[in-house]
C-alpha cells in the first residue's frame, strides 16, 4: 500500500498532461482515493506507465470464527464504513454429517463484527436474537425474521428504501 500515493501521482500526472493536450474534461474524484483496476478514470498512459495489481501479502489474522452460532463455516463477508466505524456482516452455518448424508445442524445466521481501524475486529454482544437459549451473541438476522430488522441495523444487504418488486 506504500506505493499507492506514488502510483496516484503518476496517474494524475499522465491524466493532467492529457488534459493540457486538449483531452476531454477529466472526471472530478475530489480528494478520495481510487483503486485503478481498469482504464475508466484514465484517458491514456504513455511511456512505461501501466496498471499492475500486486499479489496479496498474508498478514495477521483479523477475525476468528469460533462461536457456536457461527458453526463450522462462515462466508459472504461484507465490509463497509459507517461513519468512524467499520462494520462486517457475514454468514455462519453448521454442517452436519450423518453417514453419507450432509445437512445443516442449525440454520444459517447473519452476524456482525465491528472495527475502529479495519484490522482489529470485535464481535459485539448485541442481545438481539436468541441462540441455544441465550441472547449473548452477535447475531443480527436468522431465516424467517422480517427484513425491517436489518434496515434498523444499517446494513448494505438491503436498500434503505426497498422498491416494490413485481412478479411476472
Amino acid at each position: 500500500m506504500r506505493n499507492v500515493p506514488s502510483f496516484l501521482a503518476a496517474v494524475s500526472l499522465v491524466c493532467g498532461v492529457a488534459h493540457v493536450a486538449g483531452a476531454a474534461e477529466p472526471i472530478d474524484i475530489g480528494s478520495r482515493l481510487e483503486l485503478f483496476v481498469d482504464d475508466f478514470l484514465i484517458e491514456s498512459m504513455a511511456g512505461t506507465a501501466h496498471l499492475e495489481l500486486h499479489h496479496p501479502i498474508p498478514r495477521e489474522i483479523v477475525i476468528v470464527h469460533d462461536a457456536p452460532w457461527e458453526g463450522s463455516w462462515c462466508g459472504f463477508h461484507t465490509v463497509f464504513q459507517d461513519g468512524d466505524v467499520y462494520k462486517m456482516y457475514y454468514r455462519g452455518s453448521q454442517a452436519a454429517f450423518e453417514g453419507a448424508e450432509f445437512g445443516p445442524a442449525h440454520e444459517w445466521v447473519a452476524c456482525l463484527a465491528t472495527s475502529q481501524d479495519g484490522i482489529q475486529w470485535t464481535k459485539p454482544e448485541l442481545g438481539h436474537l436468541e441462540f441455544d437459549g441465550s441472547k449473548k451473541n452477535n447475531i443480527v438476522w436468522v431465516p424467517g425474521l422480517r427484513r425491517t430488522t436489518l434496515r434498523r441495523l444499517r446494513t448494505p444487504i438491503l436498500p434503505a428504501r426497498p422498491r416494490r418488486s413485481t412478479r411476472v
